[in-house]
């Protein structure tokens, strides 16, 4: 490239948000409630089968709060998609509901990253692949951050804060 074709290099619009989003650095991480996450699940077992019940109401609880901890000051899971995996790895791990702790932790994951700009783009088969490489413990939670870093989209024109407490949820 010759020096005039970088000086008059505009980057695109969404380029520049996600651009600007970085340079303004992180914002406040939208959380999601205990209460969403259990319609989460309900909403997959009416949709796909399976018993509804919670087997440990304080180990739910705990893999709730999990992505949000901090160790003497510091963040456990810095990124949203640290975060994203925290989620997954657990609800995977611990089987905290009766059925469907796999499908809960990625659309719990998913909903997350949603609530935080970023939108999944995997593929049916990229998502089957996923489920079954962590209940084969075959990925550990740095490898399924990456890769949902990897495959994340950032998107812009979704307004955050006020619009996250007045959504309702009806799943």
């Amino acid at each position: 490239m010759t020096d005039a074709v970088i000086e008059n290099f505009k980057p695109k619009p969404e380029l520049q948000t996600a651009l600007k989003r970085l340079a303004e650095g992180p914002k406040e991480v939208m959380k999601l409630s205990p209460d969403l996450i259990i319609q989460l699940h309900d909403n997959y077992i009416k949709e796909y089968g399976g018993e509804y019940g919670i087997r440990d109401l304080n180990l739910f609880e705990s893999v709730c709060t999990a992505p949000y901890q901090e160790y003497f000051g510091e963040v456990l899971y810095p990124t949203v998609f640290d975060k994203a995996a925290k989620y997954i790895t657990d609800f995977a791990n611990y089987q905290i509901f009766v059925d469907g702790n796999k499908r809960t932790g990625l659309v719990v994951a998913e909903v997350f990253l949603e609530f935080n700009g970023y939108t999944m783009n995997l593929t049916p088969e990229q998502y089957y692949n996923l489920t079954m490489d962590i209940a084969e413990h075959k990925i550990d939670e740095t490898k399924i951050a990456d890769f949902i870093k990897e495959n994340a989209l950032f998107y812009d024109g979704y307004s955050l804060g006020e619009e996250h407490e007045e959504y309702e949820y009806d799943i």
